[in-house]
């Protein structure tokens, strides 16, 4: 992926250096830019691998989907409890000035799901968290003439979540709660500093 990535951005700027365009012209080109897909590579220093694609309808409408996996540490209860997340996510974007290069608010829907186990008193168990959430947003996009984008988001929703478990012991039981109680990201916030390219 970053490869082709490399290989595409340095296409682009070869293009434009040899074609002497105006400043005018790429100015205008700006505009042009209807699609960009991006990764966060912050988050990879946090076990969370993350991916996502814009594409302007219009000037000012966008739809953006997203994909996250998270590997998290087990340090959050005495159960050692191994947990890895899975999230897709869309999100409604409208960009004030018109184009990707941009600010930007909107709506976002998450569906994710934790699956995860532990070992408590001798007892193996597993369980499974899924979350719903619903809520709104703001950012901004910018983009380079050869167009490598930074892109900035943050926002916050209604937070939906169900838990299923092997066990019912109630030690057991809170174990999982103390996860997610501690899991800082176990909640309705939505973020984004990632870096790509638009086209």
């Amino acid at each position: 992926m970053i490869l082709v990535l490399t290989l595409l951005l340095s296409t682009k700027s070869f293009g434009q250096s040899s074609a002497g365009h105006s400043d005018s012209t790429a100015v205008s080109g700006m505009t042009a830019f209807k699609q960009a897909i991006n990764f966060c590579p912050i988050a990879i220093a946090f076990g969370i691998y993350s991916v996502n694609y814009e594409r302007l309808t219009n000037d000012h409408h966008g739809f953006m989907i997203r994909g996250d996996y998270e590997s998290i540490p087990n340090r959050f209860s005495d159960a050692n409890i191994n947990v890895s997340g899975k999230a897709a996510i869309v999100n409604y974007r409208y960009h004030v000035k018109g184009g990707l290069n941009s600010l930007f608010i909107g709506a976002f829907s998450r569906y994710r799901v934790y699956t995860g186990d532990g070992n408590l008193k001798d007892t193996s168990f597993d369980f499974t968290l899924s979350e719903i959430t619903i809520g709104a947003n703001a950012g901004k996009r910018w983009i380079l003439k050869n167009g490598l984008n930074l892109n900035l988001v943050l926002g916050y929703g209604l937070f939906m979540d169900k838990m299923d478990s092997s066990s019912s012991d109630s030690d057991i039981i809170n174990s999982i709660h103390t996860f997610q109680k501690e899991y800082d990201l176990y909640n309705g916030l939505y973020g984004e500093v990632s870096i790509g390219y638009a086209f």
